[in-house]
Protein backbone atom coordinates (compact mmCIF):
# COMPACT_ATOMS: atom_id res chain seq x y z
CA UNK A 1 0.00 0.00 0.00
CA UNK A 2 2.90 2.18 0.74
CA UNK A 3 4.07 2.14 -2.78
CA UNK A 4 0.59 2.91 -4.34
CA UNK A 5 0.48 5.90 -1.95
CA UNK A 6 3.75 6.90 -3.32
CA UNK A 7 3.04 6.82 -6.47
CA UNK A 8 0.00 8.82 -6.06
CA UNK A 9 2.25 11.32 -4.39
CA UNK A 10 4.57 11.23 -7.90
CA UNK A 11 1.17 11.34 -10.15
CA UNK A 12 -0.04 13.95 -8.14
CA UNK A 13 2.90 16.09 -8.34
CA UNK A 14 2.96 15.67 -12.02
CA UNK A 15 -0.34 16.65 -12.25
CA UNK A 16 -0.37 19.93 -9.93
CA UNK A 17 2.82 20.92 -11.80
CA UNK A 18 1.21 20.39 -15.12
CA UNK A 19 -2.41 22.36 -14.17
CA UNK A 20 0.08 25.36 -12.39
CA UNK A 21 1.79 25.36 -15.85
CA UNK A 22 5.49 24.73 -13.69
CA UNK A 23 7.41 24.24 -17.46
CA UNK A 24 5.57 27.10 -19.40
CA UNK A 25 6.28 29.49 -16.50
CA UNK A 26 10.07 27.44 -16.30
CA UNK A 27 10.41 27.68 -20.21
CA UNK A 28 9.65 31.66 -19.46
CA UNK A 29 12.05 31.87 -17.22
CA UNK A 30 15.15 30.88 -19.35
CA UNK A 31 13.78 32.60 -22.50
CA UNK A 32 13.82 35.61 -20.04
CA UNK A 33 17.18 35.49 -18.73
CA UNK A 34 18.28 34.73 -22.28
CA UNK A 35 16.15 38.61 -23.51
CA UNK A 36 17.80 40.31 -20.41
CA UNK A 37 21.15 39.10 -21.70
CA UNK A 38 20.72 40.13 -25.31
CA UNK A 39 18.90 43.50 -23.75
CA UNK A 40 22.53 43.96 -21.81
CA UNK A 41 25.03 43.38 -24.25
CA UNK A 42 22.55 45.44 -27.46
CA UNK A 43 25.20 48.18 -28.55
CA UNK A 44 21.89 49.54 -30.09
CA UNK A 45 20.39 50.52 -26.82
CA UNK A 46 21.31 53.28 -25.04
CA UNK A 47 21.31 53.40 -21.11
CA UNK A 48 17.83 54.56 -20.19
CA UNK A 49 16.25 51.60 -22.72
CA UNK A 50 18.84 49.29 -21.20
CA UNK A 51 17.71 50.39 -17.77
CA UNK A 52 13.87 50.09 -18.52
CA UNK A 53 14.03 46.61 -20.43
CA UNK A 54 16.29 45.22 -17.50
CA UNK A 55 13.75 46.56 -15.00
CA UNK A 56 10.83 44.69 -17.13
CA UNK A 57 12.85 41.44 -17.53
CA UNK A 58 13.51 41.81 -13.83
CA UNK A 59 9.89 42.61 -12.56
CA UNK A 60 8.58 39.50 -14.93
CA UNK A 61 11.35 36.69 -13.01
CA UNK A 62 9.87 38.08 -9.90
CA UNK A 63 6.82 37.45 -10.53
CA UNK A 64 7.64 34.28 -11.84
CA UNK A 65 9.66 33.18 -9.02
CA UNK A 66 7.41 33.79 -6.73
CA UNK A 67 4.61 31.64 -9.11
CA UNK A 68 6.92 28.86 -9.31
CA UNK A 69 7.71 28.51 -5.82
CA UNK A 70 3.96 28.46 -4.94
CA UNK A 71 3.49 26.06 -7.41
CA UNK A 72 6.06 23.78 -5.98
CA UNK A 73 4.46 24.21 -2.60
CA UNK A 74 1.02 23.11 -3.92
CA UNK A 75 2.89 20.34 -6.15
CA UNK A 76 3.94 18.78 -2.48
CA UNK A 77 1.64 19.46 -0.25
CA UNK A 78 -2.02 18.91 -2.10
CA UNK A 79 -0.73 15.46 -2.87
CA UNK A 80 1.12 14.76 0.58
CA UNK A 81 -2.38 15.96 2.46
CA UNK A 82 -4.00 13.54 0.44
CA UNK A 83 -1.33 10.84 1.84
CA UNK A 84 -2.29 12.19 5.50
CA UNK A 85 -5.99 11.98 5.02
CA UNK A 86 -5.33 8.20 4.41
CA UNK A 87 -2.80 8.05 7.12
CA UNK A 88 -5.69 9.36 9.24
CA UNK A 89 -8.28 6.39 8.29
CA UNK A 90 -5.30 3.67 8.94
CA UNK A 91 -4.26 3.01 5.48
CA UNK A 92 -0.60 4.00 5.12
CA UNK A 93 1.83 6.18 7.55
CA UNK A 94 2.58 9.44 5.76
CA UNK A 95 6.33 8.36 6.86
CA UNK A 96 6.74 4.91 5.51
CA UNK A 97 4.89 6.77 2.18
CA UNK A 98 7.77 9.26 2.20
CA UNK A 99 10.47 6.49 2.82
CA UNK A 100 9.19 4.36 -0.11
CA UNK A 101 9.29 7.74 -2.56
CA UNK A 102 13.13 8.10 -1.36
CA UNK A 103 13.85 4.36 -2.00
CA UNK A 104 16.16 3.34 -5.26
CA UNK A 105 14.31 1.14 -6.55
CA UNK A 106 11.37 3.38 -6.73
CA UNK A 107 13.40 6.60 -7.88
CA UNK A 108 14.84 3.96 -10.73
CA UNK A 109 11.54 3.04 -11.37
CA UNK A 110 9.65 6.02 -11.79
CA UNK A 111 12.70 8.05 -13.41
CA UNK A 112 12.66 5.28 -15.96
CA UNK A 113 8.70 5.34 -16.82
CA UNK A 114 8.57 9.25 -16.89
CA UNK A 115 11.58 8.78 -19.43
CA UNK A 116 9.98 6.56 -21.56
CA UNK A 117 6.79 8.14 -21.63
CA UNK A 118 8.27 11.33 -22.15
CA UNK A 119 9.67 10.35 -25.24
CA UNK A 120 7.21 8.07 -26.83
CA UNK A 121 4.93 11.72 -26.47
CA UNK A 122 7.99 13.10 -27.93
CA UNK A 123 7.99 10.32 -30.55
CA UNK A 124 3.70 10.87 -31.92
CA UNK A 125 4.61 15.08 -31.59
CA UNK A 126 6.91 14.32 -34.39
CA UNK A 127 5.09 11.47 -36.40
CA UNK A 128 1.94 13.35 -35.83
Amino acid sequence: MNTAAALFLVAGFLVVARVLRMVPHAREVMARSRAATRDLRDPDLDELAREKAIQGHAIRLAVLFALLVLASAAALALPLGVVYLFELTGLVETTAVVDATLSPTFLIGVTTAVLVWTIARRERRVEG
